[in-house]
């Protein structure tokens, strides 16, 4: 059976109280946590992107903090402050796919013009980020209605639906029904908390 949002939940708070920050090989080729985020760190967030943070979001940083799973190509990352290969702190999602795939430099001006910059900027915020391969990964973000979602970017635009939702954002626009924050992490979260069991699974399979 798999765990459920709240016991993964609990399973990073304990890994963040057991991990020794002494012991760089363990804990940076496993999860490396942030210092927790503060009610003011979190204010500082909501100036800069212009935003509110959702409740539920706000109360797992407050809580358990930033981390990352160094795993794959940066992994599995959620926080708002400077992780590499990321430059610049999470935060507007255009930003972060520039940031990740120097995406203002790379897309097509066309189809892509400045204001496309503007408005996934204005109106979406990038929390997380869980790379799929060398080329993909799932971006995680909130609008300033609290609505989470998830835009899956592939540099090599082979997924169409994914392109489509893009242009979309770029609009300014999110027709997608909105999301939980469990419904955005329990996939990403499962599979980089539970790596050892899901190989032996795959293996046994």
């Amino acid at each position: 059976m798999d765990p459920s949002y709240p016991e993964m939940l609990d399973k990073l708070r304990a890994l963040r109280e057991s991990a020794d920050p002494k012991d760089r090989s363990w804990y940076t080729s496993f999860v490396f946590f942030q210092a927790k985020e503060t009610a003011e760190s979190l204010a500082e967030v909501e100036q800069r992107t212009g935003m509110p943070v959702p409740p539920e979001l706000k109360v797992l940083l407050l809580d358990v903090g930033g981390f990352c799973f160094p795993m794959h190509v940066a992994g599995f990352a959620l926080t708002f402050h400077t992780h590499a290969p990321y430059p610049r702190p999470f935060g507007g999602l255009a930003d972060l796919l520039h940031a990740r795939w120097v995406w203002k430099e790379t897309r097509d001006p066309e189809n892509f013009p400045e204001d496309d910059i503007a408005r996934p900027n204005a109106n979406f915020v990038c929390f997380a980020l869980c790379d799929l391969d060398d080329d993909s990964a799932e971006h995680y973000f909130y609008d300033r209605n609290g609505n989470f979602g998830v835009l899956h970017y592939d540099q090599n635009y082979r997924d169409r639906k994914a392109v489509d939702y893009l242009y979309e954002l770029c609009k300014g626009v999110n027709s997608r029904p909105p999301m939980t924050l469990e419904e955005v992490l329990a996939k990403p979260l499962r599979d980089c908390l539970y790596v050892e069991e899901n190989d032996e699974n795959d293996d046994s399979a």
